[in-house]
């Protein structure tokens, strides 16, 4: 009789655990949201969903707290030690598109904020070093928003086994896009490189999409404000 009381008790409690886990399990899928900017935990403590934006974004705040930006949707922030840097002055963020698809493109943000000891002469030197690394001959334009001057452009890189040539995107499609973003005291500004990649050998079946990234990337550096 006691073997077989026990026995029931142990039955009880396994089931009431399995009821447990099982809605915990439940509640954590029913909480996804689909968009991983969202469901990753580390790039999800640095957005705020309460404050609106456009759609495809989501407001923004980085750990040092000198600047917010729209952050897209459908990408995570690494929080590799060496993708992810953040000092009061000087931040790094590497952003990924979650993309399994081969063909279309997917995306890479790179990011990196520079203040305190900052001039407008460290902000040229900046700008210059950016172009000759990304922009075809050193092509860029200049726009202005109410609290920023960004400089920016786009470039077509080939590569031809180990040789990479930086060609002019009118001439294909762009697959490169750059910009520098300041504040209008010229002591705070942020670079931004965004590389397209197709996962399949030949590029062509992942299309063009030139006019929808470039829309994208205009967005994206708009909405890059300083504090």
């Amino acid at each position: 009789m006691f073997w077989k009381k026990w026995w029931k008790t142990i039955v009880v409690i396994v089931g009431i655990i399995a009821l447990t886990v099982g809605g915990i399990v439940l509640a954590n899928h029913m909480s996804k949201t689909g968009d991983i900017a969202l469901d990753d935990t580390f790039t999800s403590k640095f957005i705020d969903r309460s404050v609106k934006v456009d759609d495809g974004f989501h407001f923004f705040e980085s750990q040092n707290g000198h600047y917010m930006m729209w952050f897209p949707a459908g990408y995570y922030l690494s929080d590799d030690p060496m993708m992810y840097i953040t000092k009061d002055h000087h931040e790094v963020l590497s952003m990924y598109e979650e993309e399994e698809r081969e063909d279309v493109f997917s995306g890479t943000i790179y990011t990196t904020y520079s203040g305190g000891d900052v001039t407008q002469e460290i902000i040229d030197l900046d700008l210059n070093i950016l172009l000759k690394n990304v922009s075809y001959n050193g092509e860029h334009e200049k726009m202005e928003t109410e609290d920023t001057i960004i400089y920016y452009g786009s470039s077509k890189f080939n590569v031809e086994g180990t040789d990479v040539f930086i060609t002019d995107p009118q001439d294909n499609y762009a697959d490169h896009y750059f910009a520098l973003i300041q504040n209008k005291a010229g002591d705070q500004f942020l670079t931004v490189r965004y590389s397209l990649f197709c996962p399949n050998e030949d590029e062509l079946v992942c299309g063009n999409n030139s006019d929808k990234e470039a829309s994208f990337f205009d967005t994206f550096i708009r909405n890059i404000k300083f504090r």
